[in-house]
């Protein structure tokens, strides 16, 4: 029997689901209605994702555009589009943001246990403070996230 999977997220005042290339959403207009929209998006990196290390990166890739994508889209119909909140301020700060996020969770950790290798040994000592890093620096990341009003 075959599983049919299904994934979402929540939006500005609404939800997004995804099955497959299709995706659909709806948002709670000002005005009290509820908007819908029904989208088919294209995967990235056509038959390349095959291949598995790189099959992942473009589900992720995919993922985070078709996630936008359906931000942007609840927004506007949120009410709360302006002329500040542009695409082109969002091409800027979604690679950067990304960037920073890479370099923290994985370059950090990975400098630190470099560094103690003489201390803690060369093989297993260095793998296990680099997953104890990780895991202090993701457990610091929810309790930042606890903080933050509403």
């Amino acid at each position: 029997m075959s599983q049919d999977l299904v994934g979402g997220q929540a939006l500005i005042e609404g939800v997004m689901v995804r099955r497959g290339p299709t995706w659909a959403a709806a948002c709670r207009q000002p005005d009290g209605t509820i908007a819908t929209t029904v989208q088919q998006s294209q995967p990235s990196l056509g038959a390349v994702r095959q291949i598995p290390l790189i099959r992942g990166t473009g589900a992720l890739i995919d993922s985070l555009r078709i996630g936008m994508s359906a931000m942007r889209w609840s927004r506007s119909h949120a009410g709360l589009d302006d002329a500040a909140a542009g695409s082109t301020k969002e091409k800027l700060v979604v690679p950067l943001v990304v960037s920073a996020v890479v370099a923290v969770f994985l370059f950090v950790p990975l400098g630190f246990a470099a560094l103690a290798e003489p201390v803690v040994g060369e093989r297993y000592g260095a793998a296990a403070l680099e997953g104890i890093i990780r895991l202090a620096l993701f457990v610091a990341y929810l309790a930042m996230l606890s903080r933050l009003p509403g």
